[in-house]
C-alpha cells in the first residue's frame, strides 16, 4: 500500500477516537443514558398497569325460561264467505242492500217476482179446502154406514133380518172406508203441492244464511236474476282468518287455541290478537309443511280481506336454565367463555350456549352463578387479568 494512503487511514481512525472520547466526558449523552431509559420506561408501564386494572361493568346471571319466536306472513281474509245465488229465474222487484251494509242471519236482501207461484199457492189452497169437504162427507157416511150395520148385526142374531142384508151392509161400509181413505189421500196431495207453492213463492225472498259485510251487489231491481249467478255477497269480517303453512320442525309446537300476535303494516302498524284455529293432522301434498288456520279478531273493523299480515307464534322451549345477553358470551376456537370478577381479577369459564331470542341466551357449564359477570367483556380479556368494576371504589 502506498505510504500516502496509510497516513489517511491513521489520521481517519485518530480524528474518530477523539470525537467518542469527546461524547463519552465532555459531552451530555452518555452511553448508559439510553438503557437506563429504556429499562425506566419497561417499569413505569408495569407500575401503571398494576395501578390501572381494566375497568368493566357487571351484572348478574338470571334463572329464566327462553322464548322463541316464529313468524309466517300470509293473507287476511273473511272467517266465511258467502256467495248467495237465486233459487229461481225471476226479475228483480225489490234490491234491500247495498255494497258494505251490515246484515243478520235471515235478513231479507231482495224480493223477486213471484206472481206465478202466488198463483199455484192460491190454487193449491183452493184444491186442499175441496179436498177436506170431501173428506168430511166421506167421514159422515162412514160413520153412519157403521152405525147401520151394528144395527143389522144385532137383527141379525135374532133372526130379524137375513144374512143377505148383512152381507150389503157389510159391503157398504167397507165401499165408505175406501173412499174415506181415498178423500185423505187426496188431502194428502193437496197439502204436498201446496207446500211446493209455497217453497216457490218462498224463494222470491233471498235472504242472508250469515251475519257479516254486504261485499258485492250483483243484481239490482229490474235485472233478470238467474239461478247461474250470484245475486250478493255477504262475508264474515269479525274474526278474520290467515291460512298458512308451518314446517314440520314448528308444528307440534303448536297447538290449537294458542295466542298469537297479527302485525298488520297497513292497519298503522298495530298489533292485533288472534288464535290458532285449526292444525291441520296430514301435510300439504308434496311437502313437509302443515297447513295451520289463525283466527283473528276484528271488533272495530279496522283490518279488511286482503291485507298482508305476519303471524308471529310464541314458542317456549325447555326448562328454566342460566340466561345472560349474547354479548356477555365470548368465542375463541370455537369454544364460548363467560368472564367473572373474582377477586379482583376476570376469571374465565368455559359455556355451552343454548337457545337464543331477542339478545338473551341459555348458558350452561361449571361456574358459579352468585359472582359478578361482566357484561361487555372486551374480546382481547385475558383469564386472570386485573379488573375493577366500575362504581366500586378500590382500597
Amino acid at each position: 500500500m502506498p505510504v500516502l494512503n496509510i497516513t489517511r487511514v491513521i489520521c481517519a481512525v485518530l480524528v474518530i477516537a477523539a470525537g467518542l472520547f469527546y461524547l463519552l466526558h465532555d459531552g451530555d449523552i452518555n452511553a448508559g443514558d439510553f438503557i437506563g431509559e429504556n429499562n425506566a420506561s419497561e417499569g413505569e408501564i408495569a407500575e401503571n398497569a398494576e395501578e390501572e386494572p381494566l375497568r368493566v361493568s357487571t351484572t348478574s346471571l338470571e334463572k329464566g325460561t327462553l322464548t322463541d319466536e316464529l313468524v309466517r306472513s300470509g293473507e287476511l281474509a273473511s272467517w266465511r264467505e258467502a256467495e248467495i245465488y237465486p233459487k229461481i229465474t225471476a226479475e228483480v222487484l225489490e234490491a234491500y242492500v247495498s255494497t258494505g251494509d251490515q246484515v243478520s242471519e235471515g235478513e231479507l236482501l231482495a224480493r223477486l217476482d213471484g206472481e206465478d207461484y202466488r198463483d199455484e199457492v192460491r190454487a193449491a189452497e183452493s184444491n186442499l179446502q175441496s179436498a177436506r169437504a170431501q173428506y168430511r162427507e166421506a167421514e159422515v157416511t162412514y160413520e153412519r154406514l157403521l152405525d147401520e150395520m151394528e144395527n143389522v148385526r144385532e137383527l141379525f142374531k135374532v133372526d130379524a133380518v137375513s144374512r143377505q142384508e148383512l152381507l150389503e151392509i157389510e159391503d157398504q161400509v167397507e165401499i165408505a172406508k175406501e173412499g174415506l181413505q181415498g178423500a185423505e189421500s187426496i188431502i194428502n196431495q193437496s197439502q204436498t203441492q201446496l207446500s211446493a207453492a209455497q217453497r216457490m213463492l218462498e224463494r222470491t225472498e233471498v235472504t242472508s244464511p250469515i251475519a257479516g259485510t254486504v261485499s258485492a251487489v250483483v243484481q239490482e231491481r229490474g235485472d233478470m236474476a238467474t239461478t247461474q249467478t250470484p245475486m250478493v255477497i255477504v262475508a264474515q269480517l269479525d274474526p278474520l282468518k290467515v291460512e298458512l303453512t308451518v314446517d314440520e320442525r314448528y308444528v307440534n309446537e303448536l297447538e290449537e287455541g294458542q295466542e298469537v300476535e297479527v302485525e298488520v303494516g297497513a292497519a298503522r302498524g298495530e298489533s292485533f290478537s288472534g288464535e290458532v284455529h285449526e292444525i291441520y293432522p296430514t301435510a300439504v301434498e308434496g311437502t313437509r309443511s302443515f297447513l295451520v288456520t289463525v283466527q283473528v279478531e276484528n271488533p272495530d273493523a279496522d283490518l279488511r280481506p286482503g291485507m298482508y299480515a305476519e303471524i308471529v307464534f310464541t314458542l317456549v322451549k325447555g326448562e328454566a336454565s342460566w340466561l345472560t345477553a349474547e354479548d356477555a358470551v365470548i368465542s375463541r376456537d370455537d369454544k364460548n367463555y363467560l368472564f367473572f370478577v373474582e377477586d379482583g381479577h376476570a376469571v374465565a369459564y368455559r359455556v355451552e350456549k343454548g337457545l337464543s331470542s331477542k339478545g338473551m341466551v341459555e348458558v350452561s357449564g361449571d361456574f358459579n352463578p352468585e359472582l359478578d359477570l361482566i357484561e361487555d367483556p372486551p374480546g382481547d380479556l385475558e383469564d386472570g387479568e386485573p379488573v375493577q368494576v366500575r362504581g366500586v371504589e378500590v382500597d
